[in-house]
């Protein structure tokens, strides 16, 4: 009886590694960092409202040769489009939050590309 219930709680362990909720767990915990990268997504907040992070995405994409495909754009939430030279798709998504802050989400292709994604919040924060 005992062996059953170690068995089902190591594969119970086993399942919640592989889930990815623990390195969620983990970074919450760990804290500090303003940023996050989960499946795929690349989350951080920015010190201005959303239009003046609308603009700054603009032109962080213009710095970067990356053509604006699709726009739109409210005083609550805004969202680009954009491609890579290698034909992967670029989201960017913005939404208002508290103290007049926005949160940036930024995602590259199917599964996204961390380093890529980290190069256009660099440009869309050096226009802020």
């Amino acid at each position: 009886m005992q062996n059953r219930r170690a068995l089902i709680s190591l594969v119970l362990i086993v399942c919640f590694l592989a889930s990815g909720c623990a390195a969620i767990i983990v970074g919450a915990a760990a804290g500090g960092a303003t940023y996050g990268y989960y499946k795929g997504i690349l989350v951080d907040q920015l010190n201005a409202d959303v239009p003046h992070s609308y603009e700054a995405a603009k032109k962080g994409l213009q710095d970067l040769k990356l053509p604006i495909l699709k726009a739109r754009y409210d005083q609550i939430k805004a969202g680009l489009k954009s491609e890579l030279a290698d034909g992967k798709n670029v989201s960017i998504k913005l939404k208002a939050t508290e103290g007049g802050t926005t949160e940036i989400r930024i995602r590259i292709g199917t599964l996204g590309d961390k380093d890529a994604s980290h190069r256009i919040l660099r440009a869309v924060k050096s226009h802020l």
